[in-house]
């Protein structure tokens, strides 16, 4: 999601409305129309005052997907050479990406995420193969390794008694020559946020907020962080070769990452 800003209290029961119009831009993007009603990006869109009309939140909506899918397509292809690509989605949340990965003929796709009732969506309505999340890292089981594992704005917002203990286990589901991609909120983030810089001692800062008002906050909050913690971290994981880094690059205010396991 690109940075915008929104009232948390206008995202609780927010119906889907425009029905028509999403199935009409949906089929201008030549994917699924099914929304679930507790999808937090779109709802989060569909009441939010920088746009001019509900047209343009959903076009939104769809486009930032679309576009989402296409730049890790080009990662894939870029790190990996042809495919068929098998890949993680981690923290997939009710398909704003996914509903674009399932068109791509040279992607394997398996789905996680921590709702229930978004594992229950994306099986049923996207027809993914979707596996579900835990709130603790050991205790995830996605059953095989994958040529590559992409979580999308995750890190972003984890704490830090769990951050390292994610970045240990998802690198994990990588098959050695695979890659690992993800990002992370970086200075560049911090207006947005509302956030101080992070902390020059411990190099990161984690805010008791969030979109997600189902999540506890001490487990899902705002995590910033500048990008010596990360490759710190990364540094930390023995078999692993940070392949990018590009500040910035992901709706211009997130940095990602790209690591390689080398066995």
């Amino acid at each position: 999601m690109a940075a915008l800003e929104v009232d948390v209290e206008l995202l609780k029961n927010t119906p889907t409305r425009n029905e028509g119009l999403i199935k009409g831009i949906a089929s201008d993007f030549s994917v699924k129309s099914s929304i679930h009603q507790d999808d937090h990006i779109f709802n989060f869109l569909i009441n939010h005052a920088g746009f001019d009309s509900d047209e343009s939140r959903i076009r939104y909506y769809f486009r930032d997907g679309q576009t989402s899918a296409m730049k890790l397509m080009g990662m894939l292809t870029r790190h990996l050479g042809g495919g068929p690509f098998s890949l993680f989605e981690f923290a997939s949340g009710y398909g704003c990406v996914t509903r674009h990965l399932v068109k791509e003929k040279d992607i394997n796709l398996v789905s996680c995420d921590i709702h229930p009732q978004a594992i229950s969506f994306l099986a049923h309505e996207l027809k993914v193969k979707a596996l579900q999340s835990r709130s603790i890292p050991e205790e995830v089981h996605p059953g095989r390794l994958y040529d590559a594992v992409f979580a999308l704005s995750f890190f972003s917002h984890m704490p830090i008694t769990t951050w390292s203990r994610w970045l240990v286990r998802l690198f994990s589901f990588v098959r050695p020559g695979g890659i690992f991609i993800f990002t992370t909120h970086g200075p560049r983030s911090l207006p947005f946020l509302g956030m101080e810089a992070p902390s020059s001692e411990f190099g990161f800062r984690f805010a008791l907020r969030s979109e997600q008002a189902d999540l506890p906050l001490e487990e899902y909050g705002l995590m910033a962080m500048d990008k010596e913690f990360v490759v710190k971290h990364i540094n930390t994981l023995g078999n692993a070769e940070l392949l990018d880094d590009e500040v910035d690059s992901w709706w211009n205010h997130q940095d990602v990452f790209v690591v390689r396991r080398l066995s």
